[in-house]
């Protein structure tokens, strides 16, 4: 929920009537005194409305870098100040020296960035986020002490956005409204880009996507409908396979019973020629035992001819 910025004059005086209170009835206790004061959540919601050109050039850092990068925007209060509607202009990146969890920028170089900077864009630099690349998005003490110095800078009418955002599109907002004494939170927070409200487009997406459970895609669990088709498809072609085998395939896992193996019929040619035969059909198809000795004193040509 939203919440005040600043103490208002005419919540002084009941401030003060309850810190007396807590003095009378309070005990020392390690030589502190302690006093908490709760304010009511105020129930009103922001929107944040993207440029095209200024959503493309964040996105594009958060997932090009694997490195933390910073950037700073133009941001625009509405016309309309009874609207809570904020808009992001353009985004620009300033001089910086990163590693995988921290942005640090030179002073020096920092101040001649804004320098060259056109007074347009200057006066309207109102936005300064960040990726934390794979990591939560919740802000550390170097970003809450970064923070602290550019709200310290601000004027009363004046506004400032907070983003932080990772490469799965998690992200912490803050919105800093003193002229309204409002600090808009992250769940206070819709988002528009370039006309499409990107939280209800979400919202729409989840009430269309059901995720199912339970069966198995090429022998691994999964989810995916392409899975479900994939087995049973592949199930279907076993079954048919199976089918087809018919006989060969058993019908049961019981051992065969053991049956007598006969002796192999021999070929016709050694039953009824014994020796004699078998000698004839080796001499017909081209076979001989032993070399043939090829005589001393013959022509080798003439004597393959033979």
């Amino acid at each position: 929920m939203s919440k005040i910025i600043k103490i208002s004059a005419q919540d002084f005086p009941s401030i003060y009537e309850e810190f007396m209170q807590s003095l009378r009835h309070s005990r020392i206790i390690n030589g502190k005194i302690t006093f908490t004061k709760q304010f009511v959540n105020i129930n009103r919601k922001a929107k944040i409305h993207f440029s095209g050109e200024a959503w493309v050039k964040m996105t594009a850092l958060i997932n090009s870098f694997s490195d933390e990068v910073a950037w700073h925007a133009t941001a625009y209060r509405d016309d309309d100040e009874s609207k809570d509607e904020y808009y992001i202009g353009d985004i620009f990146v300033y001089p910086q020296t990163v590693t995988g969890a921290t942005v640090t920028t030179d002073q020096q170089r920092y101040e001649k960035w804004l320098m060259d900077l056109d007074d347009d864009t200057f006066n309207n630099l109102r936005m300064q986020g960040h990726s934390h690349v794979n990591m939560g998005v919740t802000p550390s003490a170097v970003d809450n002490t970064l923070y602290d110095g550019i709200l310290d800078r601000l004027d009363d009418d004046m506004f400032y956005i907070f983003m932080i955002w990772n490469k799965k599109g998690d992200k912490t907002i803050m919105i800093y409204d003193f002229k309204k004494n409002i600090l808009f939170d992250t769940a206070d927070c819709e988002i528009d880009i370039a006309g499409v409200d990107i939280n209800a487009f979400v919202s729409d997406a989840r009430s269309k996507v059901t995720r199912r459970y339970g069966y198995t895609y090429g022998g691994y669990a999964g989810t995916s409908a392409y899975g479900s088709t994939y087995q049973s498809t592949y199930n279907s072609a076993n079954t048919k396979a199976a089918a087809t085998a018919g006989a060969k395939t058993p019908a049961t896992t019981t051992p065969a019973a053991k049956t007598e193996t006969k002796p192999t019929t021999p070929p016709a040619s050694l039953v009824s020629g014994g020796k004699g035969e078998k000698a004839k059909a080796d001499k017909q198809s081209g076979k001989r035992k032993g070399r043939r000795k090829v005589p001393k004193d013959i022509n080798l040509y003439d004597y393959v001819k033979r």
